[in-house]
């Protein structure tokens, strides 16, 4: 399985990416303190930098996206890794992965040297020893169409998760997953809202359920009403260009997440627990 896991991560760190707002905005500077050359400095940047350098230009590179975790998410079944593979895991990455490919905003592509710092952040923060456990993982692959189940095993591995909190979203997907299709938004937002919880009992939930509804029905409003400047002023300089104007897309969007927490609301009023763990 960690040989696997060690393919898996080798593709997603030297698969084409595009260089990061955040990358882009620093680079000049490190040009102009090592050498103008482009593609010299991205081949030997893991030599020329030190490690906090290499950490603050190149960090939003070597963040994983939320598919990045989803992509993983398979393996981690019926298996966690140690923090001793993991250790590992990034010596072997570091010393056998190719140079990542950068996507510059012009359109060229630059090979990135990988440094082992650069591998520990990726592999870090894919969160595999906060893995749901074996049971967790098989409730939800049992309540959940085959393309949702990884989205969801990913989901649970974000902060703000316990073991206590994994087991519940499993026996509550469940519960829902009697009564309604369960959705991608539907997971997304669950997920978001039990991670920020501090406990799990039913009162609570449902006065936090009851707050999350109203934040929502007020985005609604607010995209429905266009576009407003947060001032007059601001307003008058820019000539009241766009002021009323309404993104359907924005409004679509608003309203998909009202439903999704408007259907939680409802599947936790009816889900009934004899016990209430703490979260």
């Amino acid at each position: 399985m960690l040989n696997e896991l060690k393919a898996r991560v080798i593709d997603m760190l030297v698969r084409p990416r595009p260089i990061r707002p955040q990358t882009e905005r620093q680079l000049p500077q490190f040009l102009a303190e090592h050498t103008d050359n482009l593609n010299v400095f991205f081949l030997g940047a893991s030599e020329l930098l030190e490690e906090y350098e290499l950490d603050l230009l190149f960090a939003p590179h070597f963040t994983p996206t939320f598919d990045d975790s989803v992509e993983v998410s398979d393996l981690l079944y019926h298996w966690r890794p140690t923090e001793p593979e993991l250790d590992q895991l990034t010596r072997q990455i570091f010393a056998e992965a190719p140079p990542a490919i950068v996507q510059m905003s012009d359109g060229t592509d630059v090979q990135l040297t990988l440094h082992e710092v650069m591998v520990e952040r990726f592999i870090r923060l894919l969160r595999l020893t906060h893995a749901a456990d074996s049971e967790s993982a098989a409730s939800l692959r049992d309540a959940l169409p085959a393309g949702l189940w990884p989205v969801a095993m990913a989901l649970v591995r974000q902060r703000g998760f316990t073991p206590a909190k994994q087991q519940w979203v499993a026996d509550f997907v469940n519960h829902a997953a009697g009564r309604h299709e369960v959705t991608q938004r539907f997971l997304v937002l669950l997920c978001e809202f039990i991670a920020a919880q501090q406990t799990l009992a039913s009162e609570p939930l449902a006065q936090a359920i009851s707050a999350t509804v109203a934040a929502h029905r007020d985005s609604v409003t607010r995209v429905s009403s266009g576009h407003a400047y947060w001032s007059p002023d601001v307003a008058q300089h820019h000539h009241y260009r766009g002021q009323g104007d309404v993104d359907e897309h924005r409004v679509a969007e608003a309203q998909q997440d009202l439903d999704a927490a408007l259907l939680i609301e409802k599947d936790l009023a009816a889900y009934g627990r004899e016990a209430e763990p703490q979260g």
